[in-house]
């Protein structure tokens, strides 16, 4: 797993020097054998130095592959240009964005009312449950059964080991090149919702035959792109639904001339942008109520699609609600 990672950076690393010779030291052929200017104009691109580094490296691991000079790495010319790199402090690492249980659950829920489809849900769910690495321990995961349980020709195995313990055995995972078995017990007690027993078991993997796949057809970018868009899904369900709950027909908005009945309020034709605009057209006095609104978990959800107990502080931006 860490060797073909490596192998992902290196042709990055590789391909980014490459493009950067064709558009501006004048063609790919003069990539190789790269110059000293090449190499520090080349550092201009980079916001991270850690990146610029990486690369200089694997540039000279090809140059070592093809028999090339290659600027030493501790020139001082580079070592400047590193530092020139730091001080322009245009690194900003990403925000974490985690999925706490409550949207999981959220994403669950979702099938019931046509936001989200059961394949991706369960996947979702097993990825949290057994706490996954998407690309490579979730998506090549299959069902268990005979003799799929014991031998480890399959990277990901899940089966039902006795009615109360579901196991997942992992060929090898990044930190543990020698596998591991993983076991999750019934959590109807506090989470029924995502129970890995009877939600994932019982009413998803069961009904498949030994050795399927369920997600093999899907790819980590693909995977990716289907969360993205049905959390931002469920972000304009609940934005609709706060409107609602706000007690107001919004049958005209005075800026955006939008009608909004509210027994035919849909997500067809309603952004979040005009949604928050139009609670802005409305007067000041409202100004208090929408904040309380947004800040907590709204009070009048119905109670099936509240937090479980406890986690009401983790859930504040997850918003589901029932139409």
């Amino acid at each position: 797993m860490q060797s073909q990672l490596l192998g992902v950076l290196y042709l990055s690393g590789i391909g980014n020097w490459v493009n950067f010779a064709e558009v501006v030291l004048g063609g790919a052929g003069v990539a190789f054998p790269p110059s000293l200017d090449g190499i520090v104009a080349w550092s201009h691109t980079f916001r991270c130095v850690g990146t610029y580094a990486n690369y200089v490296g694997f540039v000279r691991s090809a140059c070592l592959a093809l028999d090339l000079d290659m600027p030493p790495a501790d020139h001082l010319a580079i070592q400047r240009a590193k530092v020139a790199i730091a001080k322009r402090m245009l690194f900003t690492s990403r925000p974490k964005m985690f999925l706490q249980r409550c949207t999981v659950r959220n994403l669950v829920i979702a099938v019931e009312r046509g936001g989200e489809t059961t394949k991706f849900a369960m996947l979702w769910l097993v990825a949290y449950v057994f706490l996954l690495r998407v690309p490579s321990e979730a998506l090549p995961m299959c069902r268990g059964g005979d003799d799929l349980d014991q031998h480890g020709s399959e990277q990901a195995v899940l089966y039902l080991r006795d009615p109360n313990c579901l196991c997942l055995r992992l060929k090898c995972r990044k930190n543990k090149p020698e596998g591991s078995v993983l076991k999750r017990a019934c959590s109807c007690a506090a989470y029924e919702k995502t129970c890995p027993i009877h939600v994932l078991w019982h009413n998803f993997f069961e009904a498949l035959e030994p050795g399927t796949r369920p997600w093999a057809d899907v790819s980590a970018g693909g995977a990716r792109n289907h969360l993205r868009s049905t959390l931002a899904f469920l972000q304009a369900a609940c934005l609709l639904a706060q409107i609602v709950a706000l007690g107001r027909t919004f049958s005209v908005c005075p800026r955006y001339k939008i009608r909004w009945p509210m027994e035919r309020m849909t997500l067809e034709g309603v952004t979040q942008r005009h949604a928050f605009q139009c609670l802005r057209c409305r007067q000041a006095r409202m100004s208090s109520l929408l904040i309380r609104t947004f800040s907590s978990p709204a009070r009048h959800w119905q109670k099936s699609l509240l937090p479980e107990s406890g986690a009401a502080e983790q859930c504040s931006s997850t918003w589901t609600c029932k139409n």
